[in-house]
């Protein structure tokens, strides 16, 4: 490779690294687990979410798509955590933190998939 092609690589690396360097850092904190497929298509199935999650602010980061804030529901506030819904053109989402466990529940049409997720 002559000049001309070590300059124009060093300056691909270089574009590289400045884009990867201006992707928002991620603040929130990272839930991940296993999910089972209680009814409709696939049903018995299990299947893996990971979630992050910043106040009342969730989006995955695997598994169905989902980016929205959690709607809490009046008696779940004085418990603490994460308890609420979203609703997204994926389905209804809803959630329930007990300590170090989010318990999260997908309705999507016929299917309902029930997720046990740890904090990371």
């Amino acid at each position: 490779m002559g000049r001309s092609g070590q300059w124009a690589a060093t300056i691909c690396q270089v574009g590289l690294l400045l884009g990867g360097l201006s992707w928002p850092a991620l603040a929130g904190q990272i839930w991940a687990g296993a999910g089972q497929i209680t009814s409709g298509s696939g049903q018995g199935g299990t299947v893996q979410l990971v979630l992050e999650v910043e106040g009342n602010r969730v989006r995955s980061r695997s598994g169905p798509p989902l980016t929205g804030q959690v709607q809490s529901v009046a008696p779940a506030r004085a418990h603490g955590g994460l308890n609420g819904s979203i609703q997204t053109e994926t389905g209804s989402w809803r959630f329930q933190q007990l300590g170090d466990e989010l318990r999260v529940i997908l309705y999507q049409g016929d299917q309902v998939i029930y997720y046990r997720l740890r904090s990371r």
